[in-house]
């Protein structure tokens, strides 16, 4: 989610205070439900997000390398039911509810330290692609079992898949014959094709 002075109000942290008495009282896990929905959709790149923050998504100051982190390593061996995974940085990752895959498993987590995703609800599903095999108008959507995970595996930052998607269609459309290249970690991104 864009940081910005405001704080926006999120669905998930009011949805349960909507429901009519009626319907909760017979209906007592649907709060938790719908909040554990919104959660899903409210992440940094989930649909909700994205349709909030379209407008500073497009902006080239946000399409950097700080925000468009591909991966870091695990830095101490990961147990099938630990849930704090270290690392060796989560700059650039989102704050809580991001999503991560380590060999096979897709992870989500509910908060970061400098080195830790923490509260890790493993074995999780999401949006690993944005495209299949032969079929790039559908996404890859992913269900995943718990596994173990050893030191220097790479951990993949699959919350930034749409806007690196993002950036490789703005690049086809300014810098015809670059869509597909990787431009170097040093080169200012936002400057180079705003000048191009």
């Amino acid at each position: 989610m864009i940081q910005t002075s405001l704080t926006k109000v999120k669905i998930h942290e009011v949805i349960e205070s909507q429901i009519p008495e009626v319907i909760d009282e017979q209906n007592p896990l649907l709060g938790d439900f719908l909040k554990q929905y919104y959660i899903s959709q409210e992440y940094q790149g989930g649909a909700i997000d994205i349709a909030e923050n379209l407008v500073e998504y497009k902006s080239l100051d946000f399409l950097n390398t700080e925000n468009l982190i591909g991966f870091t390593s695990v830095s101490q061996y990961v147990e099938a039911r630990s849930d704090v995974i270290y690392v060796d940085s989560t700059e650039g990752w989102p704050n809580q509810y991001g999503l991560l895959k380590i060999d096979n498993e897709i992870i989500t987590y509910t908060g970061i330290g400098s080195t830790s995703f923490e509260g890790c609800v493993r074995g999780f599903s999401g949006i690993e692609n944005n495209n299949r095999t032969n079929q790039p108008e559908y996404l890859t959507f992913t269900n995943t079992g718990v596994g173990t995970h050893g030191v220097d595996a790479r951990v993949h930052n699959l919350s930034n898949t749409f806007l690196k998607e993002f950036l490789r269609k703005l690049k086809r459309q300014v810098l015809s014959g670059f869509a597909e290249r990787k431009l170097d970690e040093k080169l200012n991104q936002s400057n180079f094709l705003r000048q191009s």
